[in-house]
């Protein structure tokens, strides 16, 4: 949303600036996501996931491989928003592309009066 008074912000308020940035060691939800996408999955989760799965390579999965598997059978359960997140990092998104047209201004009215012809 734009300040549209011009009032507030920093330039009023410069002891609000965080010059240093985020802290050293924090994390940000990217990051725990990483990490938590790395640990290997619990139990419980696991044994949802092997009656749904028959192969013996679930024991050492990790929770990243475990949401995709969960999200190939969201996909294979009629769930469109699975199975569009499941095309669109196989196949790619489509290209989008735009065109840009510029047109110049139409004159409509031109009376021969200076006054009157001076903006139109």
């Amino acid at each position: 949303m734009a300040n549209l008074t011009g009032k507030g912000g920093f330039k009023e308020n410069p002891n609000n600036i965080n010059k240093e940035g985020r802290p050293k060691g924090t994390n940000s939800i990217p990051d725990l996501l990483r990490k938590i996408g790395e640990e290997p999955v619990p139990p419980e989760l696991r044994d949802a996931l092997g009656k749904k799965f028959t192969n013996n390579e679930l024991t050492d999965i990790n929770m990243q491989e475990a949401v995709l598997r969960a999200t190939y059978m969201f996909a294979i359960s009629g769930k469109p928003w699975a199975v569009q997140f499941i095309a669109d990092r196989t196949e790619g998104k489509p290209i989008m592309t735009m065109t840009l047209e510029t047109h110049e201004p139409v004159q409509l009215i031109k009376t021969g009066n200076p006054i009157l012809d001076e903006d139109v």
